[in-house]
Order: structure tokens, then sequence, then C-alpha cells
């Protein structure tokens, strides 16, 4: 076999392997088992979160910060959200979710200590696998006054 039927035997291996592999890469995106669904995405759930803060003696702490986390996580799901002159707090997120979440209260003044609590969402309403559904949680806190040093 001379130079140029080798170059040629050649092309024609690489050809035909390039075919093949063309063939196996379209195939190897088929399930063989079933087919389902296609889907991007996270999954995400809908949940609302609201309460009170009172001190110890049951009176209500305006612009005290709400913040909700994950619970070995340091930054929050969202914003902070603060309680109205009577105490009270809410919110709704839409965003991926454990569905375990921390609930941190901290008093911006610095009369009260700050709290948390760890809650497990309970979800309604699943639509799919990627829509966990809705869940709504009411966490009161009872904030105790800093002690003087």
């Amino acid at each position: 076999m001379n130079a140029t039927n080798r170059l040629s035997f050649r092309h024609a291996v690489n050809r035909l392997l390039s075919m093949v592999l063309v063939l196996l890469g379209f195939s190897s995106c088929e399930s063989l088992v079933d087919p389902g669904e296609e889907m991007y995405g996270t999954p995400h759930a809908d949940f609302e979160i609201k309460g009170a803060v009172m001190s110890d003696d049951g009176v209500p702490v305006s612009e005290a910060e709400i913040i909700m986390k994950y619970p070995d996580a340091v930054y929050p799901i969202a914003e902070p959200i603060y309680t109205d002159e009577n105490g009270v707090y809410g919110a709704m997120y839409s965003d991926w979710t454990t569905g375990k979440v921390r609930i941190v209260c901290n008093d911006p003044a610095g009369v009260y200590e700050s709290d948390s609590t760890d809650i497990t969402l309970k979800f309604n309403g699943k639509k799919s696998d990627w829509y966990m559904g809705k869940a709504e949680a009411e966490v009161n806190f009872r904030l105790k006054k800093e002690e003087a040093e």
C-alpha cells in the first residue's frame, strides 16, 4: 500500500467513525426507560411568613427586624422586613426552598435581645415536580430586654 492509498484509507475510516459518533450522540439523548417530560429550572414554592413581636411584658415591639434564611446559610433568603406599630409583620415569598427555614428577630434599637426559631414549612397544592406548592407559617416572638452591662 503506497502513501496515497494509506491517506485515503485513513480519511475513509475517520469519516466512518465520525458518522458513527454522530449517530451515537443523537441516540444517547433518548431515554430507553420512560421518555417523560423534559424539565428545566429550579424547584420553587410560595410561602407566607407572618406573626407578631412582643416584649416579655406584652408590649408590641415596633420596627423589629425579621430575617428569613436557611438554617445553615449565612445570607438571608430575601430583604429583611420590619414590624409595624402593633408589632405585626408579614411577607410572601416565591423561591427555592428546602422546607426548613430559620426566622430571626432583631431589635435594631438594641432594647431587646435577638431571638430566632427554626420551622419546617408544610406545602399544599403541589402541581408538579418543580412547584412544591404553597405554605403558610405564623411565628410569634416574645423578646427579653437586653441586660445592662
